[in-house]
């Protein structure tokens, strides 16, 4: 009778284990993480003769510009090049992107990205490369983070001597930012 006792205890507990198991055990959830449509990189040229900013710059990159003016020792702005980078790719997949810098000179800016961690709402982990046509000499290389929708001064490397500098913006495109509106 002792050893029937035994036994149903023995059974009951372990089906009272098994069942605090399955509902310790939830499936695990995945939180969605919004994707930048793309990028937009722009490539200024910064001198230190009288002149004024470009006026054709997008929105967020204007913005951004004046608000980098205030503490760089440039006294004017010229667009050189820019590119509309479509979609985000993961950190290990670089793109490379070819920008025509001062003179004509071919630069490529290598841009990869990928969501922060932990996962932040609208926020993406950049990292870029800009190397300079001669020798291909990294110039300036950084990694950040960004909300999607945001534009940030990612940096300014002398050209030429102290009078000149190109400076680097990027862009962190919304959907709709893509959308081409016909006129």
């Amino acid at each position: 009778m002792k050893a029937v006792v035994g036994a149903l205890v023995g059974m009951l507990l372990s089906v009272g284990v098994c069942g605090a198991q399955e509902k310790a055990s939830p499936a695990p959830v995945t939180k969605q993480v919004p994707t930048p449509a793309g990028f937009h990189l722009v490539l200024l040229l910064a001198q230190n003769t009288q002149g004024s900013s470009p006026a054709n710059l997008p929105g967020g990159a204007a913005k951004a510009l004046k608000d980098a003016a205030a503490f760089l020792p440039f006294k004017s702005y010229a667009l050189l090049d820019s590119a509309l980078v479509r979609g985000a790719r993961p950190s290990s997949d670089m793109q490379a992107i070819r920008l025509q810098g001062p003179d004509g000179d071919e630069y490529v800016a290598y841009l990869s990205s990928g969501p922060t961690y932990p996962a932040k709402d609208g926020e993406w982990f950049v990292h870029m490369k800009l190397v300079a046509p001669v020798g291909d000499r990294t110039i300036l290389t950084t990694g950040f983070s960004m909300q999607i929708g945001e534009t940030v001064v990612v940096g300014t490397s002398k050209v030429k001597g102290q009078d000149q500098a190109v400076v680097v913006l990027l862009s962190a495109l919304k959907s709709e930012n893509l959308v081409r509106k016909d006129d």
